[in-house]
C-alpha cells in the first residue's frame, strides 16, 4: 500500500562552515601539498602534543588537493578545547581518500574533535568499513561529504558516518551503495540535523539507522534507500524527529520503521513518503 504522510518540511539550512580561521585558534597550522607547514593530515595531526591544549588547535587544509590516507585521532588531551580539521573559507573542498586496507578515512577516538568543510570519498571497487567513524562523544562532523563512487561494489561497506554520544552531524550529506548512511550506534544527546543520507540497500542497510540510541535530535533531515528501509529505530527511545523526510520505493519495505522495543519516540511535521511499500512500522 502506498502510505503518505504529509505535514510540513522546513527547507534544510545552507552549508556553514565552523571557523578554521587562524584568528580563532590557539595553534593553528595548514596542510597543502607544498609550503604549508605539513603535506599530510596525518603528520598533522600527529604533531598535536599529548599535553593539556590551552586553546582550540586548528589544521587548515589549504588546498584542493586529493589525501589518500587514514586520519585517526586520539591520545590527545583537549582540556575543554577542541581539535579542529578542515578548510578555512570552504571556497575548495579537500577530498580524504582511504587506502586498501583502512578502517575509516577520519577514525576519531578522541573526545572535542571538529571535522568540517571535507569530502570523504570511496571507490566502489574498493572495501572500507567508514567513511568517518567517532566512537568518542562531543564529535562535530560539519559540511562534510561522504561518498562512494562509481554504481557497484561495496565502497564504504559498513556506514558512511557512525556516531557516538553528544556529537553533532550537521549541513552534511552521505551518499553511500551497501552500508548505512548515518548510524547512531548506542548514542544519546546526540544530533542530526539539516543533513541527507541516501542508501541503495537491501542487505539490511538504512539510509538513517538509530540502534539501540536515545534522547538523540533528528532536525531536517532527508533519508532516502530506494530498495530498502529509509530510516530504522530498533531497541531507540526517547528520540525526537522533527522535519524528517524519508522516501523508498521498495515492496514490503518500510520509510520508517520502528522496531526490536523501540517506544517513546516522537515524529513531528515530517514527511514518510513510499512508492508501492509501506509508510512506517511499529
Amino acid at each position: 500500500a502506498r502510505a503518505l504522510a504529509r505535514v510540513c518540511l522546513i527547507a534544510l539550512g545552507a552549508l556553514l562552515l565552523p571557523a578554521v580561521a587562524s584568528a580563532a585558534c590557539a595553534t593553528y597550522r595548514t596542510v597543502c601539498a607544498s609550503s604549508c607547514d605539513y603535506t599530510t593530515i596525518s603528520a598533522a595531526v600527529g604533531a598535536i602534543p599529548s599535553s593539556p591544549l590551552t586553546g582550540d588547535w586548528c589544521i587548515d587544509i589549504a588546498d584542493n588537493g586529493v589525501y589518500s590516507e587514514q586520519v585517526t585521532v586520539q591520545g590527545k588531551n583537549t582540556a575543554g578545547y577542541r581539535i579542529v580539521i578542515g578548510t578555512e573559507t570552504g571556497a575548495t573542498r579537500p577530498a580524504v581518500i582511504p587506502p586498501a586496507g583502512s578502517t575509516a578515512a577520519f577514525r576519531i577516538m578522541n573526545s572535542s574533535v571538529v571535522i568540517a568543510g571535507l569530502q570523504v570519498v570511496a571507490y566502489a571497487g574498493s572495501t572500507v568499513p567508514y567513511g568517518i567513524w567517532a566512537s568518542s562523544a562531543y564529535v562535530t562532523i560539519s559540511s562534510v561529504s561522504v561518498s562512494t563512487v562509481g554504481p557497484n561494489g561495496l565502497g564504504f561497506s559498513l556506514a558512511g558516518i557512525r556516531v557516538s554520544s553528544r556529537s553533532v552531524v550537521e549541513y552534511s550529506s552521505v551518499s553511500v551503495n551497501v552500508a548505512h548512511g548515518i548510524w547512531l550506534d548506542a548514542s544519546s544527546m546526540t544530533t542530526v540535523r539539516y543533513s541527507t543520507a541516501l542508501v541503495n540497500s537491501t542487505s539490511g542497510d538504512y539510509a538513517v539507522y538509530l540502534l539501540q540510541a536515545s534522547s538523540n535530535t533528528l532536525l531536517d533531515v532527508y533519508a532516502q534507500n530506494r530498495v530498502g528501509d529509509a530510516l530504522r529505530l530498533s531497541g531507540a527511545g526517547y528520540n525526537v524527529l522533527t522535519g524528517v523526510r524519508t522516501f523508498t520505493d521498495a515492496t514490503s519495505r518500510f520509510s520508517l520503521g520502528l522496531v526490536s522495543g523501540s517506544s517513546s519516540n516522537t515524529v513531528t511535521l515530517s514527511v514518510l513518503e513510499t512508492g508501492p511499500a509501506e509508510g512506517y512500522a511499529l
